[in-house]
C-alpha cells in the first residue's frame, strides 16, 4: 500500500517551475532573485554568456541569484533550465537588460 501511495505522490505531484517568467535588469548589472521549485535535480541547459546565475544546478527548491555584466547597449536573452534524467522537463526565463 505504501509503495502505491508514494508512487502516486511522485507521479502526480512532480513540479518544476520558476516564480518569474521574465526578469528586467539594469545596465549596471545588479543582482535579482528568482525562486526555482522542483522535485527533480536540475541544471542550466543554455544561457546568454553575459548572464550569471548562482547556483547553476541543484536539487529541489533553490533561490537563484541572477545578474548580468555591465553593458552600454540594451539586450535580451533566454535562460533554459532542465531537469535531469530520462523524462526531462524544461522551463525558460526571459532576461532583458536596458541602458
Amino acid at each position: 500500500f505504501f509503495f502505491f501511495f508514494f508512487f502516486f505522490l511522485f507521479i502526480f505531484f512532480n513540479f518544476f517551475y520558476l516564480d518569474k517568467t521574465e526578469l528586467n535588469l539594469v545596465a549596471a548589472g545588479t543582482t535579482q532573485i528568482v525562486k526555482l521549485a522542483a522535485t527533480y535535480s536540475w541544471d542550466i541547459i543554455d544561457k546568454p554568456s553575459w548572464v550569471n546565475i548562482n547556483p547553476s544546478y541543484g536539487s529541489g527548491n533553490k533561490t537563484l541569484y541572477i545578474s548580468a555584466t555591465a553593458t552600454s547597449e540594451s539586450r535580451s536573452g533566454v535562460v533554459i533550465f532542465g531537469t535531469l534524467g530520462r523524462n526531462r522537463k524544461y522551463i525558460t526565463l526571459n532576461i532583458n537588460q536596458t541602458v
